[in-house]
């Protein structure tokens, strides 16, 4: 648990200082946030430190990563970003507002995932990227350009049915990488603000690696991302930390 809180001390990465001249262009800020889980251990309620003191900004465009062993609070840090969990004490500012003070749910949709291990629901293609947005918003254009920025374009038209195909239909059998490409194309479509990415290249081989890393490189483009991996080399791209 040391291991766990010295990580939250010591992860301070960001811009230079002619870049975090002017907060506007900081996209999150962490000051000081703590977070503890609650836990049951022979009836008896304890907390146990997940992060202590962290200090962490992010600028626009950035693409930032945090990079530790397991357990070290990495996904955690993403938890709070996106307000599953509260911080015990500090802030988490976005574009320079403290997020406790916004809704709920408009703080949300500034921000997409890309899970680990992404999941995809009986339905079309098409669907399972438009997933919770109404489609009559969104033309065939849109959904072609942001399939096309996470490399699965190609995959799709060579479908049965392109677009239209069901992915659990028979005989559809869909890779890792894959399904993480299809994933980013989800969180494309949503033209969020700030791209969260967690860790999945450690289950895929290595052609399926290669196309999520240039996927991801490209959803990138523009856009404010962070990621979370356990090893650096593969984030050859970062613009600082």
């Amino acid at each position: 648990m040391n291991a766990a809180e010295g990580f939250g001390k010591s992860l301070s990465f960001g811009p230079n200082v002619a870049q975090a001249t002017i907060a506007s262009d900081h996209v999150f800020d962490t000051r000081d946030s703590s977070l503890k889980y609650s836990c049951e251990e022979d009836v008896i309620l304890v907390q146990e430190g997940v992060l202590d003191g962290l200090n962490m900004t992010i600028a626009k465009g950035q693409f930032a990563a945090l990079v530790s062993a397991s357990g070290r609070g990495k996904t955690s840090i993403i938890s709070m970003l996106e307000r599953f969990y509260e911080p015990e004490e500090g802030q988490i500012l976005f574009n320079g507002i403290d997020i406790s003070e916004v809704n709920f749910y408009a703080h949300r949709k500034r921000l997409s995932l890309v899970a680990q291990e992404p999941t995809l629901f009986q339905g079309s293609v098409r669907e399972n990227i438009l997933l919770g947005i109404d489609p009559s918003t969104v033309t065939d254009d849109q959904v072609h350009a942001v399939c096309c920025d996470a490399l699965i374009h190609d995959f799709i038209v060579s479908l049965p049915e392109g677009y239209n195909t069901d992915i659990r239909s028979r005989g559809i059998t869909l890779s890792g990488g894959q399904k993480q490409r299809i994933a980013i194309a989800r969180a494309l479509i949503r033209n969020p603000l700030a791209l969260l990415l967690d860790e999945a290249t450690s289950s895929l081989d290595s052609e399926d690696e290669r196309l999520v890393q240039a996927a991801r490189e490209r959803a990138g483009e523009g856009r404010t991302m962070i990621a979370v991996a356990h090893r650096l080399g593969c984030k050859h791209n970062i613009r600082s930390w």
